[in-house]
C-alpha cells in the first residue's frame, strides 16, 4: 500500500536499478519510470512493460492528447518596487491568518506600514 504516493517518483519496489557510486545520473524518457493506475480495477502497473492494456484485467488504455492553448498576453517589464509589493500582499496574506486579536492585527499594521 502506497499511502504517500512514492510509486510515481520512485518507481514499484520490485523494479530492477542499477546502482553505482558514481553519483547521479540524468534518465532519459525511455529510462524514465512510468506507472499508471488502471481505471477499471485500479491496478497500479508499469507503463514500460504494458503500455497499451492493464495486465490485471485486461483494459484498454485510451491515449488522450491535450490541446494546447495559446494566448494572447502583453509581457511588460517587471519593477522592483511591483515585487515587493507582491511579496508584501503575500506576506501580509500568511501573517493575517496567525492574527487572533486586535492588538496582532494593530502590529502586522504597523509591520507592514499601513
Amino acid at each position: 500500500m502506497d499511502c504517500a504516493g512514492l510509486t510515481y517518483e520512485h518507481g514499484f519496489v520490485d523494479d530492477v536499478r542499477t546502482w553505482t557510486l558514481d553519483g547521479k545520473t540524468k534518465q532519459n524518457k525511455e529510462t524514465a519510470l512510468a506507472v499508471h493506475i488502471c481505471e477499471e480495477c485500479f491496478a497500479a502497473y508499469s507503463k514500460a512493460e504494458h503500455p497499451n492494456e492493464c495486465p490485471e484485467c485486461g483494459a484498454k488504455m485510451l491515449v488522450e492528447r491535450k490541446a494546447i492553448k495559446t494566448v494572447d498576453v502583453e509581457l511588460k517589464e517587471l519593477q522592483r518596487a511591483d515585487l515587493q509589493k507582491e511579496h508584501r500582499k503575500d506576506f501580509v496574506k500568511a501573517e493575517r491568518k496567525n492574527c487572533k486579536t486586535l492588538e496582532d492585527f494593530l502590529s502586522l499594521a504597523l509591520t507592514v506600514g499601513y
